[in-house]
């Protein structure tokens, strides 16, 4: 009798662990989907928070709703932090991360930036500035209000996009580079092409 018992406790256990870890999966993807669309819905609200205009206090009460995702310990600044949360706790190093940030001078907001991070060392992100220095602004001989830089094969994990503009830049295009898809941040798989996420400033 001892020896067909063992066997089956066991087995109990396996199915136990089994168990577990579908329960722990299906948490963490609808955890993620959550994060997902939360992480649009503050894109959203940062695209309706003026640089030059909005004054601190504005910005404050519409990144409210996601304090839960606020990043501690800024003075100047209120950083929004998304990411797989639940995939975090057993392998310690998140795929992907998205940063939203909003920093402010005298009250008023000066910059507002996205970061879509993709570990290890890719980057898509875009950053609107009240003004840009001459050396930020200066590309390849060329002056201009708005710079983009690329480095690196989009299907390698040394891939950057960075865009940086400020209030020169035509609100036509500052609208079309502010509009962003976020199917590149996925439960389990890596994006293929990062460029996708700056969707208005890389049409695909």
């Amino acid at each position: 009798m001892q020896r067909r018992t063992l066997p089956s406790t066991l087995l109990k256990v396996f199915l136990v662990l089994i168990a577990l870890g579908a329960v722990w999966l299906a948490v963490g993807f609808f955890e993620y989907l959550h994060e997902r669309k939360v992480a649009n819905a503050a894109i959203r609200t940062l695209g309706e928070i003026q640089v030059g205009e909005s004054t601190q206090n504005e910005a404050e009460m519409m990144l409210k709703p996601y304090a839960k995702f606020q990043v501690p310990g800024l003075h100047k600044a209120i950083q929004l932090a998304f990411v797989n949360r639940r995939w975090l706790e057993p392998m310690r190093s998140p795929s992907q991360w998205i940063y939203l940030t909003v920093e402010f001078t005298d009250g008023i907001v000066s910059s507002r930036s996205f970061q879509f991070l993709e570990q290890p060392r890719r980057r898509a992100s875009i950053t609107q500035h009240v003004l840009l220095s001459a050396e930020k602004l200066h590309l390849n001989g060329f002056m201009g209000h708005r710079r983009i830089g690329s480095a690196g094969d989009p299907a390698s994990p040394y891939f950057v996009t960075d865009i940086r503009e400020d209030l020169e830049v035509p609100g036509e295009q500052r609208s079309r580079d502010w509009q962003f898809n976020l199917d590149c941040f996925r439960f389990l798989t890596p994006c293929k092409d990062l460029r996708g996420v700056l969707e208005g400033a890389h049409p695909q």
